[in-house]
């Protein structure tokens, strides 16, 4: 129960994100696991979720429909929270582990072997893609970042063409 209230700030009682990512990764996760606190929280953000697409279609007066033709739904834990059945199309951005290592070790100041626990806790690039119908490979560095979003853009403006032509 510590690891709970640790994470909580005082005032509001809301989840402070940073601790509680950090919480999951740390000696003190065996306390209060990563599984459980997702057990917890992901049920929730789901139903909250569909709640706001639920106001969303009947807050349209010009849908007579009353059903909204694309909702997209980014969310990093889509498929580790039993979202997919959820969704019509998974669109996955995977990034090679190394690049992602450095990448979390530059912008959390974290050591290598935090980053990599990070990484190893998460599922892997090629579990992913089993579940997606489009996979997006983001592992420019910094000196080729134009060129691979220029790249990017042109898929997913491609896969939102095939996307539209597919619901006709």
């Amino acid at each position: 129960m510590v690891q709970c209230v640790s994470i909580l700030t005082p005032s509001d009682g809301k989840a402070t994100t940073h601790k509680f990512r950090h919480s999951s990764f740390n000696k003190y996760s065996k306390f209060f696991p990563q599984r459980r606190l997702c057990d917890i929280s992901w049920p929730r953000i789901m139903e909250l979720f569909q709640q706001r697409i639920d106001r969303l279609v009947a807050e349209d007066p010009e849908n007579p429909r009353k059903n909204p033709l694309f909702v997209v739904m980014e969310a990093a834990i889509l498929i580790e929270a039993g979202w997919v059945g959820g969704v019509d199309e998974v669109w996955v951005v995977v990034t090679d582990p190394e690049v992602a290592c450095q990448r979390l070790m530059a912008r959390n100041s974290l050591s290598r072997d935090e980053a990599l626990r990070r990484i190893g806790a998460q599922m892997s690039n090629e579990e992913k893609a089993k579940y997606a119908r489009v996979v997006i490979h983001n592992d420019a560095n910094l000196p080729t970042v134009e060129a691979a979003m220029a790249l990017l853009e042109s898929q997913v403006r491609a896969e939102w063409d095939a996307l539209l032509d597919r619901t006709k």
